[in-house]
């Protein structure tokens, strides 16, 4: 009940505060007199300083207290986040035709080499009490079961294991991601045919890279919740309460798919299992290549957890999927080669083609009427090694070669194969398989985009202020050089508020409670003092030294800063509006979330400038009275030049905001750097297109793991 009372406070007390607010400012605009006006502005403001505080409680209270009966939000929720991740995921197994033809048949077995405990470890000792009861609809698992199997048995070991971790280890191009996306997809289907209650102790499954985690100093479940916010915005909606995603994974209702142990620094991948181990209440699947696995257990391992192993291609396997990847009758030369595999299990094709990846490789770069037969050429392909650097080398002319029908590929295979060489160069330093546009500004220097950023807002801001003035009836030199000293001031303090970069953002529906969240509020205070000391200037300057300045540190200062407060609680209200624009509704790409952060910049700036606009005409035609004569007669009928220069300022700050902004500046440091294309996210996404790269939600990566390794060993300096 108290709870319940605290919100209808908080809410009452917003409410007031806002409608004395708006009161004291028509009655201000009223007055008359200037000394009247200027004592119940003190007043005011006084009364709001004595009641900041306690506003503030409430709205944290607010915020924090929103109820959840019995946990049905929270249920909500996690159904909603898992058919999103398996809208997700399908996709991203259809581009890896993980679905058609059938997968690749991959066995695997407990590990020779020391990657964990014991077996009983694993599935639980008798009489001790269970850690992870089996899933509903799923058995515990034996000793017997973790002996050996195929992927499919991966679902059936994951929901019956007594220590909930599993470690998958392979090497390279051992098919570890695309077991991690069966098994994620199996489980997701596995949750959706179950009933209600059944279904609400089954986490739900989110795959992740580690890349990005600080190990040394972040918190696991820190770093987990804040990748479940970005990737999943969706769990911000109103329906569900703040705080969604750490209650989800406080309580157990998501598992975690890690892929990239390998991918980490050497030091950092032994913490990174010894964090992974000292958390107790998720279930963990890890994906590691088998070489780093091993040297990272040396120091320490996932204690309990269940080891496997993945093994090559068995030949009969090999020669099956290749059989089943064409249409039937096979031309002579596909059988030749299926048959080859089968037949001599230990010549150079078959050993090449005894991982997933080389298998996916052959039946990608050879479409009808290529040579596949040459494979069989001893003369040509003496070893395994030959016949794989022959496969990867195939990639990119079979993606940029021109096909019948199809227009001329945009980029040609020599450019095209040097700025994807490049690219990968760059992932690989970083050692991340992601490639997000809005991450590309941590791959060049901050300084230059910083001052590109400031040398552009204070170009334009200078010409609205001076156009301003020129609206305004003031065309003369002072009104001149004041819209260019409030220009400069703008510049200078609005490129320390609004900083550029960060997550690309996107619109979504007003949140009251973002809107009148503390840090907002303060950030529009800080947009308000901005706006008041640069109208002290301005003002100051245009009026001369022996009355301007006097104004502005006078009436100025008090009306600026009432303006300008309310032009940075407009710029709150885009604010509130906002949200993550990464992986949104089903999936978004690359470029639909480069779009909605445009437009999202293009918003804010709209309703700051709106906002900046009345807010300043209404502030200096107060001023009027204490004007000097000669910019008084100028500024009695000023609104509309003030709304203009205000929307033309508001859309250079949402312009320069945006996440698009600096990494549009990104992609012109690297192409002068390294010669990348300029419209880099357009040939991102030709290479997307054509195969070479995938996506995942709004990420791009390599199709191939091997393949970003070769490019990028090829421009190594």
């Amino acid at each position: 009940m108290w709870r319940i009372v605290r919100r209808h406070w908080a809410l009452a007390a917003c409410v007031l505060v806002g409608v004395a607010a708006v009161a004291a400012v028509a009655a201000v605009l009223r007055a008359s007199d200037p000394e009247s006006a200027a004592t119940l502005l003190g007043t005011v403001a006084g009364v709001a300083g004595l009641l900041g505080p306690l506003e503030i409680w409430l709205i944290r209270t607010w915020r924090r207290d929103v109820p959840a009966e019995d946990g049905e939000p929270l249920h909500r929720a996690a159904d909603a986040l898992c058919v999103q991740i398996g809208r997700d995921w399908t996709q991203v197994a259809r581009e890896r035709r993980l679905v058609s033809p059938a997968p690749v048949r991959v066995a695997w077995r407990w590990p020779s080499d020391a990657i964990t405990g014991p077996v009983a470890e694993a599935v639980g000792r008798p009489g001790d009490p269970p850690r992870f009861r089996p899933l509903p609809g799923l058995r515990a698992v034996t000793p017997e079961q973790l002996r050996g199997g195929h992927l499919p048995d991966l679902l059936p070991l994951y929901g019956g294991l007594d220590s909930g971790r599993l470690v998958l280890v392979g090497g390279a191009g051992a098919g570890k991601t695309a077991a991690a996306i069966r098994l994620l997809l199996d489980l997701v289907d596995h949750r959706g045919r179950l009933e209600e209650d059944d279904r609400a102790v089954v986490p739900v499954p989110v795959l992740l890279t580690l890349q990005g985690w600080e190990v040394e100093t972040q918190p696991f479940t820190h770093w987990l919740v804040r990748q479940v916010e970005t990737l999943y915005p969706l769990l911000a909606a109103r329906e569900y309460p703040a705080g969604t995603a750490r209650r989800l994974v406080a309580e157990g209702r998501v598992a975690v798919i890690l892929d990239g142990l390998d991918e980490l620094p050497d030091p950092l991948q032994s913490l990174a299992l010894q964090a992974l181990d000292e958390q107790v209440g998720l279930r963990v699947v890890l994906l590691s290549r088998r070489v780093e696995m091993v040297r990272a257990a040396m120091v320490t391992h996932l204690a309990g957890a269940a080891a496997l192993e993945l093994l090559p291609v068995d030949a009969p396997s090999a020669a099956d999927y290749l059989e089943r990847c064409r249409p039937h009758p096979l031309p002579a030369p596909w059988q030749a080669v299926a048959e080859a595999v089968r037949s001599d299990p230990a010549g150079p094709v078959a050993q090449a083609l005894d991982t997933p990846l080389m298998l996916t490789l052959v039946r990608d770069t050879y479409r009808a009427g290529d040579p596949v037969g040459e494979l069989l050429s001893p003369a040509r392909f003496p070893t395994r090694e030959t016949v794989e650097d022959h496969l990867l080398e195939r990639v990119l002319p079979s993606a940029y070669r021109r096909r019948t029908g199809q227009p001329v590929p945009r980029y040609q295979l020599d450019e095209a194969r040097g700025w994807l060489g490049r690219l990968a160069s760059l992932m690989e330093r970083r050692r991340t398989p992601d490639l997000a546009w809005w991450q590309l500004v941590e791959w060049t220097p901050r300084s230059p985009r910083t001052v590109a950023t400031w040398l552009v807002r204070l170009t334009l801001y200078q010409a609205v202020g001076a156009l301003g003035a020129v609206l305004a009836g003031d065309p003369a030199v002072g009104g001149m050089i004041g819209g260019l000293v409030l220009g400069t001031v703008f510049s200078l303090v609005y490129t320390r508020v609004f900083t550029i970069g960060g997550m690309p953002r996107r619109l979504g529906p007003l949140r009251w409670d973002r809107l009148l969240a503390p840090d907002a509020l303060k950030g529009g205070a800080l947009v308000g003092l901005g706006g008041g000391m640069a109208l002290v200037l301005a003002v100051g300057l245009a009026g001369g030294l022996r009355g301007g300045v006097l104004v502005g540190l006078g009436g100025a200062v008090a009306s600026g800063v009432m303006g300008g407060l309310a032009a940075g609680l407009a710029g709150v209200v885009a604010v509130a509006v906002s949200r993550p624009a990464a992986a949104p509704d089903s999936p978004m790409g690359p470029l639909a979330c480069w779009r909605r952060d445009r437009g999202y910049g293009l918003l804010l700036g709209l309703v700051i400038g709106v906002g900046a606009g009345l807010a300043g005409g209404a502030a200096v035609r107060w001023l009027a009275p204490w004007l000097p004569p000669r910019l008084a007669a100028g500024h009695t009928g000023d609104l509309p030049s003030a709304l203009t220069s205000g929307v033309l300022g508001g859309l250079t700050i949402g312009f320069t905001h945006s996440a698009t902004w600096s990494a549009a500046l990104a992609c012109w440091q690297l192409r002068r750097r390294y010669g990348t294309p300029l419209r880099l996210l357009r040939f991102l996404d030709d290479a997307h297109r054509r195969g070479v790269l995938r996506t995942v939600g709004p990420v791009y990566q390599f199709r191939h793991a091997r393949l970003r390794e070769r490019l990028a060993s090829s421009h190594d300096d």
